[in-house]
This record gives C-alpha cells, sequence and structure tokens, in this order.
C-alpha cells in the first residue's frame, strides 16, 4: 500500500449507503454501496463489501468490489481482491490470486489531475 496515514475507517460489521468524498485515506472493511470521489487513497480491506462507482487518485483492493472503479494515479489488486466492473487507470498492479471480471483501460496522465 502506498505510504498515507490513515485518516478514516469503516470497520467490517458497519454498512453505509451514500456518496463519501475525501481527501487523504481512508480504509473500508464494511459493506458500503454508492459513490466515493477522492483526491486520495482508498484501500479496501480484505472483509469489504462494495458495490459503487469509485473515483480516486489512488484504489488499494482486497477485498469484494463490483462497479467501476477509477484511479488517476494507481489501482493496486491484492491477492484476496474480486473485482468486476471497470477498471481505469495510469497503472495497475496485480498479485497473484486476485480475480478479475473487469473491462481494463489503460490512460496516459495528460495534465494535473
Amino acid at each position: 500500500m502506498p505510504d498515507a496515514t490513515l485518516q478514516s475507517f469503516l470497520d467490517g460489521g458497519t454498512s453505509f449507503d451514500g456518496k463519501i468524498t475525501f481527501s487523504g485515506t481512508i480504509r473500508l472493511d464494511g459493506a458500503f454501496k454508492g459513490e466515493a470521489n477522492a483526491d486520495g487513497t482508498l484501500v479496501i480491506g480484505e472483509t469489504a463489501e462494495v458495490d459503487a462507482h469509485l473515483s480516486v487518485r489512488t484504489a488499494v483492493i482486497h477485498g469484494q468490489v463490483r462497479g467501476d472503479i477509477i484511479a488517476r494515479d494507481l489501482i493496486e489488486l491484492g491477492p484476496t481482491a474480486r473485482v468486476q466492473g471497470s477498471l481505469k487507470t495510469q497503472r495497475l498492479r496485480v498479485a497473484e490470486g486476485a480475480k478479475i471480471d473487469a473491462k481494463i483501460e489503460m490512460t496516459r496522465q495528460t495534465g494535473p489531475a
């Protein structure tokens, strides 16, 4: 995971429906449905179940995500990641064991994000 200080945390056993907007780094280990927009890092923990549209600078996925993930810098899929939907990013890092059923689009940064 990129170096970052964790600013917020949604623990396992917790669910949230709605829109999250943030800067910095947050970690989700519970259930989240909705939309996340950030100029920061979103970490999806191993126990997380996410059904959302994610637009962030960096996404680090270890749990389950259904939906679209747009990361202006990096999408990192850990060995326990399960992703369905679409991925759009400049850089993609996939660990052995990750399960992906997604359209993948690699982009090139054309200016400030």
